[in-house]
């Protein structure tokens, strides 16, 4: 099983931002841990004692840490979460554990603190090096600063770090995105996120393109400009032995995202915190195969996280134990979480194609028959073949994969998947 750990405060939200995030006080930050180290500990008993498989499920894959700007807390507090969970959950040796930094938050006291409690890789949130375009993106950092905070990191002796990068922004053009590349590849992170900016409803970037279009001016960037970025992205750091392992991840051998890469294959995912959404499987037929699952997601609202109680909780010896999967496990879930929706088989079969698909080395058409037993062109045999005419889609003795054309426009081919 794979950990998520959300930590919902900022300095102050960007104008692109969606995500569930707002400033608050230390002392504030302080409860909402305290409260995260009650759930970690509930739901460690709880998943500890639950022998669906002969293996313990607590065993943990791999953790991150993300938010929000988790390196905003106080010092010692990322300590505490670490300990809890080490303490509450069985952690592999090879265990992946991240956490997300925003430049000019850390310090070098906090990245020791991250270093000694366990956590082996950092994710900066750069998004450009051009300090005109990280104004006009809200960012609270200057590069110089986001300089300043990459070197303590290596300092430290963080040998994992990824930098995420922002494309499509206003007015910006190839040639200032290809600096920004330049910049970054200079500094030899092991992983490189590329992501394109998406207008979300509801942020100040949103209400700033309505607002012009109302009056007939398109402001986002020319498409013909965001394909020619796209093509220098996989151009640039294929040259500086990044390899593409993802339709918005690159990595240097080795260095992929283990927590990533479990989203994407399928794996189990219990999110802890504000907000945060989850995957397990909850149902096996008779052959072993799963055929059931739940997603569920935590409160949104922070009084009613914080009256929790986790630990009242603790003290019912009949709470935990011995789960029958299919009542006690299912009603403790239904009655703390919100937005619980169950998944049948098919609706597996449909997650693993989209999900699978992002991944460039693409479906393991092997893995499709042992997991659900029936053939993957048996099921979408037709979305396949057409596609596979069209160009989009390419298969050889083991994978479907999308070509560079159908990552090009991969959300328009994985909504036939749905």
């Amino acid at each position: 099983m794979e950990l998520y750990i959300h930590i919902p405060f900022c300095i102050r939200k960007c104008n692109y931002c969606d995500f569930l995030s707002a400033p608050a006080d230390e002392k504030s930050q302080i409860a909402y841990v305290k409260k995260l180290c009650e759930e970690i500990e509930y739901y460690g008993h709880l998943f500890g004692k639950y022998p669906l498989d002969d293996n313990h499920r607590n065993e943990v894959t791999s953790v991150f840490i993300g938010g929000g700007t988790p390196s905003i807390l106080p010092l010692g507090t990322v300590a505490d979460i670490m300990d809890c969970i080490k303490k509450y959950w069985g952690v592999r040796q090879d265990v992946e554990i991240s956490i997300e930094c925003n430049p000019g938050t850390v310090t070098m006291e906090k990245l020791n603190e991250y270093m000694t409690s366990g956590i082996n890789r950092i994710s900066f949130g750069l998004q450009s090096a051009d300090n005109e375009e990280l104004k006009v993106l809200g960012r609270i950092h200057t590069y110089e600063e986001f300089l300043e905070s990459f070197n303590m990191a290596r300092k430290i002796g963080f040998t994992n770090i990824n930098i995420d990068l922002m494309s499509g922004l206003f007015n910006q053009t190839a040639e200032s995105f290809y600096n920004t590349l330049e910049k970054v590849v200079a500094l030899n992170p092991e992983h490189i996120s590329s992501y394109s900016l998406i207008i979300e409803e509801g942020t100040p970037f949103f209400d700033y393109v309505m607002k012009h279009e109302e009056k007939g001016i398109d402001v986002r960037i020319l498409e013909e400009t965001d394909r020619d970025i796209y093509a220098l992205t996989k151009k640039v750091l294929k040259k500086y032995g990044y390899k593409r392992y993802e339709i918005s991840n690159y990595a240097k051998p080795g260095y992929e995202c283990k927590h990533n890469l479990g989203y994407w294959q399928g794996e189990e995912y219990l999110g802890l915190g504000l907000g945060a959404s989850s995957y397990i499987n909850i149902e096996k037929d008779d052959a072993g195969k799963y055929v059931k699952a739940i997603r569920f997601k935590n409160t949104e609202d922070m009084s009613e996280y914080l009256k929790r109680g986790y630990g009242v909780m603790l003290t019912d010896k009949n709470t935990y134990g011995v789960i029958n999967i299919e009542s006690k496990f299912q009603n403790i879930i239904r009655s703390n979480m919100k937005e619980v929706e169950d998944l049948n088989k098919e609706d597996l079969m449909s997650e693993f194609m989209i999900t699978g698909l992002r991944v460039c080395k693409g479906i393991d058409k092997k893995a499709f028959l042992d997991k659900f037993e029936i053939g993957v062109k048996e099921v979408y045999g037709n979305i396949i073949k057409k596609y596979i005419a069209t160009g989009h889609l390419e298969e050889d003795e083991d994978y479907i994969r999308l070509t560079d054309k159908g990552i090009d426009v991969s959300n328009y081919i994985l909504c036939d998947f749905v």
